[in-house]
């Protein structure tokens, strides 16, 4: 789910007449009645002539164009009611931000403990799953990304599994799916698609899988965290193997190589493509962007030219995932 500060908008229809249910299935979740609401991105918001509309930003400013056949666009101004003088289409183009965790969630500590993802510490031992190897393994964490923020409101998709668990995640975020035998990025726009798949589980000893049942759409003040592991990368967050997703969504960073059915690297296949592509070396990549010896050791960053050379990510994108990780004060 896209973080609310970062695009929230409130449209508030004068003449609009739309049946409730109507309302909920086109412009996302009713504020007071039928007629006031807040897009969440979930759908396209076509405004028809004569619509009255204001539109009230979050606390940072999104990119907002209105589109239209006949001339382009229209711009506005925030808190100005407007009639509209013809149908358009209204385009939200939210921050880019990595796809996070909420406060409380549970994360699978390598000693059998669970701790709160807002009490993890970056040098603290989490479980993982180890994809060179197929088994469950364990590896510090090296940074955690939007932990010196406070609590915002933030827009939340709780996912429901068939054993009673749930997961809420910010913007989005990659949770392994055993269907598709790959990380899957589950966001707003895309949750449908997973109703009825099976995810990697882990508890008590027991790797196993759940099925995602459903979901839940709210919004609430919540910090936010995305923590990332030495080289594996992925955690365990309510039992559930998850990935971090960054910026851009960068799929590069992971599915990189393909998996035998227990989830390890599919040896053949890997040895293919690192000899088709090659592998990083550290001096080849501070071409691309400078970071230390060490923050190099102990990424995936050797796999980026498997990524580059198969066409999952570009130089830039890691220019700017780097940079990402360098404004938040996480590599040094």
């Amino acid at each position: 789910m896209h973080n609310s500060s970062l695009f929230y908008v409130k449209l508030t229809y004068g003449p609009l007449e739309k049946p409730k249910e109507d309302a909920l299935k086109i412009y996302g979740p009713t504020i007071n009645d039928s007629r006031d609401f807040t897009y969440n991105n979930c759908y396209p918001l076509i405004l028809n002539n004569g619509d009255i509309f204001k539109i009230t930003k979050g606390e940072t400013e999104p990119t907002i164009t209105f589109s239209n056949p006949s001339d382009g666009s229209l711009t506005f101004s925030y808190d100005t009611q407007y009639t509209a003088n013809q149908n358009f289409e209204l385009k939200i183009t939210p921050t880019e931000d990595s796809g996070c965790l909420s406060e409380n969630t549970l994360i699978s500590m390598n000693d059998g403990t669970v701790k709160f993802v807002q009490d993890l510490k970056v040098g603290d031992i989490v479980k993982v799953f180890n994809h060179e190897t197929g088994l469950i393994d364990c590896s510090p964490i090296i940074f955690i990304t939007h932990n010196s923020e406070k609590a915002v409101s933030n827009d939340i998709l709780r996912l429901n599994f068939d054993n009673g668990i749930y997961l809420d995640i910010i913007y989005n975020h990659a949770l392994f799916n055993k269907n598709l035998n790959k990380y899957a990025v589950i966001d707003n726009t895309n949750v449908e698609d997973f109703l009825g798949h099976e995810f990697a589980y882990y508890i008590n000893k027991d790797f196993t899988t759940i099925k995602l049942i459903n979901y839940i759409f709210m919004t609430k003040v919540t910090k936010k965290y995305c923590p990332v592991t030495a080289f594996h990368m992925d955690l365990f967050a309510n039992g559930l193997l998850t990935m971090p997703t960054f910026p851009d969504d960068i799929k590069g960073l992971y599915n990189i190589f393909d998996l035998d059915n227990d989830m390890k690297y599919n040896a053949k296949s890997k040895a293919d493509d690192i000899e088709k592509y090659g592998l990083f070396t550290y001096d080849e990549f501070i071409k691309i962007i400078y970071i230390s010896k060490e923050a190099f050791n102990v990424s995936p960053a050797i796999y980026l030219k498997v990524s580059l050379g198969k066409g999952l990510i570009t130089e830039e994108q890691i220019k700017e995932g780097i940079e990402f990780l360098l404004s938040n004060d996480l590599i040094e």
